[in-house]
C-alpha cells in the first residue's frame, strides 16, 4: 500500500533537501527509520517550514521546523493516514501560540471548502482557537467526509 500522497513519489527538487539538523530530529535513535529521499518540503507558513517523509516501512509522517532548529513531528500508517489525514500541533512559532496544521490525503479539499486555511496543497491550517484534541471534519472529493485529527 502506498500513502495518497504524490508529492512522496515525485521526483526530488533542490528545496526538499531537509536541513542537518531536521535530519537528527526525525529519529535520532534509528535515523535508517526515515527514507532520506522520500522527505518532501511542503511550504513554509508563516516562519515554519512543513515537511512530509516515508518511513522505511511506509508510514508518512508530517514535520515541522523553524529557522531556530526548532522541529516538532507525527507519524502514523499509511492505512490511517489514507482514511484520515494527519495532524501535527506546534508551540512557540513566532507570535502564534499555536499552529496546528493537518496533512490530507490527495484531492482531499474540494475548491468549494471554506472556512480553513490551505497555504499549500495537501496542507491544511486549522483555523485560531481550535480546540486541543478537536477532530476536524474534512470534505472529500468523493463525497465521504474523512475525519483529521489535530492535536497540541
Amino acid at each position: 500500500m502506498t500513502p495518497d500522497l504524490a508529492l512522496l513519489n515525485e521526483p526530488r527538487t533542490a528545496t526538499d533537501e531537509p536541513p542537518a539538523y531536521l535530519v537528527e530530529h526525525l529519529d535520532p535513535a534509528d535515523p535508517s527509520r526515515y527514507v532520506a529521499d522520500s522527505v518532501r518540503h511542503l511550504g513554509e507558513y508563516e516562519g515554519v517550514s512543513l515537511w512530509a517523509a516515508r518511513t522505511a516501512d511506509g508510514n508518512v509522517c508530517f514535520v515541522a521546523s523553524t529557522a531556530d532548529k526548532g522541529a516538532g513531528g507525527s507519524c502514523g500508517s499509511i492505512r490511517l493516514f489514507n482514511q484520515s489525514g494527519s495532524g501535527l500541533g506546534y508551540s512557540g512559532i513566532s507570535d502564534r501560540p499555536m499552529l496546528i496544521a493537518a496533512l490530507v490525503p490527495d484531492r482531499a479539499l474540494p475548491d468549494e471548502a471554506t472556512g480553513l486555511e490551505r497555504p499549500f496543497p495537501g496542507v491544511v491550517v486549522v483555523p485560531e482557537g481550535t480546540k486541543r484534541g478537536t477532530v476536524l471534519e474534512v470534505p472529500v472529493m468523493r463525497g465521504t467526509p474523512i475525519p483529521v485529527h489535530v492535536f497540541q
